[in-house]
């Protein structure tokens, strides 16, 4: 019962390691958890050049940082046996917050909903530092009440223009990025909200885990060369 978020964290470090994704590592990817990455953008402002005064170039860097974040990590093998990394790609970001009471997810507003901007921020940044990332998905933890969620990758103009004038304006956006639970999760949760209890007596999230596993390695097959 302790309310505080950190105690959660070997938690759910050992939850995404050992449970969603064991034995995932190959012999050219690693599957590794990050705790604390940072997920940074770099914006190279042009405008500022001049002719007569020379080049001037305002380079602003932002960053964010996910409590733990799903990297695959290519890695190719050098003549003398030595492993190199190569590239790599955030494939999931996982959110802990402090334990909530149960009612709180029999009424509204849905503390899972709350957090759709941290998340929705979160997700930009690791859009922007892989052009190659297509979908994100995010586990949120509330202890040991979890949900998971999905967003596609929005299009160039809009992604630069969300992180370009920062949060706020993306929170007023009308543009918003849209979280969607899979229909499979939706149909396998018993709660309202599609969540799941961690350690629950039915063997679900065990299912979820699963499922969840196969379609990010279904997504990522090139990468992970399945």
């Amino acid at each position: 019962m302790d309310h505080r978020e950190f105690p959660w964290y070997p938690v759910w470090v050992i939850a995404i390691k050992d449970w969603m994704f064991p034995n995932s590592s190959t012999a050219t990817v690693a599957c590794n958890i990050a705790p604390q990455y940072v997920l940074r953008h770099t914006d190279i402002d042009n405008s500022l050049s001049s002719p007569n005064s020379g080049s001037v170039v305002k380079v602003t860097r932002k960053s964010v940082i996910p409590d733990f974040a799903l990297l695959l990590q290519h890695v190719r093998t050098a003549s003398n046996g030595t492993p190199i990394l190569g590239s790599q790609k955030v494939v999931l970001i996982v959110e802990n917050k402090p334990t909530q009471a149960r009612s709180r997810y029999l009424r509204l507003p849905c503390p899972f909903m709350g957090i759709n901007g941290q998340i929705g921020q979160q997700a930009l940044f690791a859009f922007t530092a892989h052009p190659n990332l297509h979908m994100i998905g995010v586990v949120v933890a509330f202890g040991a009440r979890w949900r998971y969620v999905e967003a596609v990758r929005p299009g160039s103009a809009l992604l630069k223009k969300w992180i370009k004038y920062g949060d706020p304006s993306y929170a007023q956006s009308k543009k918003k990025l849209a979280w969607t639970v899979p229909e499979e999760l939706q149909k396998l949760s018993p709660m309202k909200d599609h969540s799941f209890e961690l350690l629950d007596h039915m063997g679900l999230t065990a299912q979820a885990f699963e499922f969840i596993a196969q379609r990010i390695k279904s997504r990522e097959r090139t990468m992970w060369n399945l």
